[in-house]
């Protein structure tokens, strides 16, 4: 059996890797994107 706490720790790291990916793909994505690169490249500080 299970406990709460062991269900909701393990939810909760799936989904911190699920951001990670997701997270790198939509930066990959972005920086393909050579309007967008111009854009961070003057935004960024």
């Amino acid at each position: 059996m299970i406990t709460p706490e062991e269900k909701e720790h393990d939810k909760s790291s799936s989904y911190s890797i699920i951001v990670q990916l997701t997270g790198t793909e939509f930066l990959i994505g972005f920086e393909s994107r050579p309007a967008i690169k111009h854009f961070l490249k003057n935004f960024s500080l």
